[in-house]
């Protein structure tokens, strides 16, 4: 009777793994939102957990008007927000 050892992953190969399936999640979710025409997130949104909330903040701010080509209205549906209250983050964000 042969008997087969299951082998434990060390640490570093489970946080390897780890690492490679949240890149190709990003990846697929990227390409969803090409095909969609939705704009890509960036490769380096995963500085967005090294960032505060204020500087993600001002960034979705920054893109959307820029998406909306500085169409306010657009650009505050966009993010959810009434256009009051984006034209309150442009100005605490100095945009």
């Amino acid at each position: 009777m042969d008997v087969i050892q299951e082998r434990t992953p060390d640490t570093e190969t489970v946080q390897s793994e780890l690492t490679y399936a949240r890149r190709r999640v990003a990846e697929l979710e990227n390409e969803l939102r090409r095909l969609r025409g939705e704009p890509v997130v960036p490769a380096a949104a995963s500085a967005l957990t090294e960032m505060r909330l204020l500087e993600v903040e001002g960034l979705l701010v920054r893109q959307a008007m820029e998406r909306h080509r500085g169409n306010v209205s657009r650009a505050a549906k966009a993010l959810g927000l009434s256009r009051s209250a984006l034209y309150r983050r442009l100005e605490r964000h100095k945009i």
